[in-house]
């Protein structure tokens, strides 16, 4: 028996909560995202009932691409390169030399640890061949051998990029230890009893795949053309990750008040965080409408800064330049992100940015089962009649869908989706949160037999509603007294806008670590100079994150001047160094504001105990 389950994006999350104080009790909102314990174990439930009735001798559990989301973390952010991402280092070698690399591996255990509980279940199911669930063992019959297999989809691809993370991520799989990289298709034909392929169906997406794949050919695709980078890897870190998590840095300190202003921003915030989840896409604004409770304007208000943050991240990324030219999609990154920077800096109105965003949506390709379909129909080994059902995920959406076939059987694409919430529109403006549970059965020429049903293959797509999965806030108790305080040392100002004056830059800094905001003034600042700052500490709680932020403005006639208006530095962010028990390591640091119009200030701070 084969079990297809596709797109569960595990992700790493801690550092997407945000912890405030509330009359002197910590408390901590967020939205728990991940793909629970449960979840698992329903698989698990229908995999043990599924394999007694064909008594499965061999059950094989396929998870099916972008199991590991390694796009989605803010610790992208926070190591001051503006060049570490996928998409602007090469691969490099597999040692610690290489910050992609452990860039990668960091995040890997992060969400490693965010989902500690899955991976034991499965390694139990995997050796033990049994799992427990609603306090009842339950042992697969047969005594059935269980193999993991796992290919890479889009946004896991660095999976294969290195040895050392194909062994960590086999050792989360319960799959036996080896260096060999992933396959990304597998093959089990009808000479072998079932007929069935299965991939990913990123390469049936060409933003989501980094070389060009023609729509009505086979497949043929080199496996080290699997590590290109592609569009989709920058939208999802510099586009939807930058998103949460550049709102995270600039509105830090109100994000963290005790009063009605950070209740809203805290809830605004956590739409941020699961937008992409809202259905139709088209309604994200409604929806964060609903979350903030306030109007467009006012959403407006809140993203603009953001929107231009990504604007100009964009705008100067060779990157983006080359991929959106080789997708004939220029004009999407020239045009309306254009027109947004140049209405922002007046007043882009809440319709224009509807538009805007309607505009890029309709760039997306990454849900289109039809077009999946359509390529699955010209896979070589469909054609050829060795098999009649492929299998993929990656559009989110499941479906079955006929093709045509030269076998007497019936033939299929079976979308198999994702266990991700979905948010949906409703009557009179409402959303709801749902969550999915879907996947694909398909059973041998052996056990169709021994069953008796001739039940080539079968997909179940359920969703339920719950309390533990969506935002949440809850009280994690009273805080404890700081033992130690970040101190700012200096200010460095590498590279910035003096103007065409010899008065040099005035320069305007907030920094703080998680809700503590300091404001740094200076004036007369030349480009190599490096200025004292005295008397700006931090506290550091021990129950906080640890989040070390800092933007600013280069001072010139004000944010909406039309004829020299106050230049926005970069945001920074960096999560301080922690002993094991979790008291903040002591040192010296620098947090870099960067960015690729040549801006770059460095503060020069310090960690001490108080």
């Amino acid at each position: 028996m084969l079990v297809v389950i596709s797109d569960l994006h595990f992700q790493h999350v801690s550092l997407d909560s945000i912890r405030y104080v509330q009359n002197g009790e910590l408390r901590e909102t967020g939205v728990v995202r991940n793909v629970s314990r449960g979840a698992l174990l329903l698989l698990l439930a229908d995999v043990a009932r599924f394999a007694e009735r064909g008594r499965s001798e061999r059950i094989e559990l396929v998870f099916n691409g972008d199991i590991f989301e390694l796009w989605r973390s803010p610790l992208w952010f926070a190591s001051g390169d503006v060049d570490l991402r996928p998409y602007g280092n090469e691969i490099g070698p597999d040692d610690v030399s290489n910050p992609l690399r452990q860039k990668t591996l960091e995040i890997l255990e992060a969400i490693a640890a965010d989902n500690r509980e899955i991976w034991s279940t499965l390694a139990r199911f995997v050796s033990e061949k049994s799992f427990e669930r609603y306090g009842q063992v339950t042992r697969l019959a047969h005594d059935a051998e269980v193999v993991v297999h796992y290919l890479p989809g889009n946004h896991d691809r660095l999976a294969n990029a290195w040895p050392s993370v194909r062994r960590r991520i086999r050792e989360l799989l319960a799959m036996p230890p080896s260096d060999e990289p992933f396959p990304h298709v597998i093959d089990r034909t009808r000479a072998e009893g079932y007929g069935v392929r299965i991939r990913h169906g990123h390469e049936y997406d060409p933003a989501n795949i980094g070389v060009d794949v023609e729509l009505s050919k086979p497949i043929a695709i080199p496996e080290e053309a699997y590590l290109a980078p592609c569009l989709g890897d920058y939208v999802t870190i510099d586009g939807v990750a930058r998103l949460g998590t550049a709102f995270r840095a600039l509105y830090a300190a109100r994000l963290r008040q005790d009063n009605e202003d950070g209740q809203r921003l805290r809830r605004f915030y956590n739409a941020l965080i699961e937008f992409d989840d809202v259905r139709p896409p088209t309604l994200l604004i409604q929806y964060l409408v609903k979350r903030l409770g306030g109007t467009r304007k006012d959403i407006f208000e809140l993203l603009r800064p953001v929107l231009v943050d990504l604007y100009q991240t964009a705008a100067r990324h060779p990157f983006v330049h080359s991929v959106a030219g080789r997708l004939a999609l220029l004009r999407y990154v020239t045009d309306p992100i254009a027109t947004l920077v140049r209405e922002s800096l007046r007043a882009l109105s809440p319709e224009s940015l509807e538009l805007l965003i309607q505009r890029v949506q309709s760039m997306d390709s990454s849900n289109s089962t039809a077009r999946g379909a359509l390529m699955a129909s010209h896979e070589d080994v469909m054609t050829r009649g060795e098999v009649d059902v492929v299998i993929a995920g990656h559009t989110h959406h499941p479906d079955q869908v006929p093709l045509p076939n030269p076998n007497d059987n019936d033939a299929f694409f079976l979308d198999v989706g994702t266990w991700r919430s979905t948010i949906l529109h409703g009557v009179a403006g409402v959303f709801g949160r749902l969550r999915a549970y879907t996947a694909a059965f398909v059973y041998s020429d052996r056990e169709r037999d021994i069953a008796g049903d001739g039940r080539r293959f079968e997909t179940w797509t359920g969703h339920l509603a719950a309390t533990d999965f969506g935002p949440y806030d809850r009280a994690l108790g009273a805080p404890s007294a700081p033992t130690h305080e970040l101190v700012v040392r200096s200010i460095v100002a590498v590279s910035v806008d003096e103007g065409n004056t010899r008065d040099g830059a005035e320069l305007r800094i907030e920094v703080g670590v998680d809700g503590e905001p300091r404001v740094i003034e200076l004036e007369g600042v030349h480009n190599g100079e490096e200025r004292a700052v005295e008397g700006v500490t931090v506290p550091l709680f021990r129950e906080g994150h640890g989040e070390l932020w800092a933007f600013g403005r280069e001072l010139d006639l004000g944010v909406d001047s039309f004829v020299d208006s106050d230049d926005p530095l970069p945001w920074a962010l960096w999560y301080l160094p922690r002993n094991r028990d979790g008291s903040y390591l002591p040192g010296e640091g620098e947090l870099a504001l960067r960015d690729r119009a040549g801006n770059d200030v460095r503060l020069r701070i310090a960690v001490v105990a108080r």
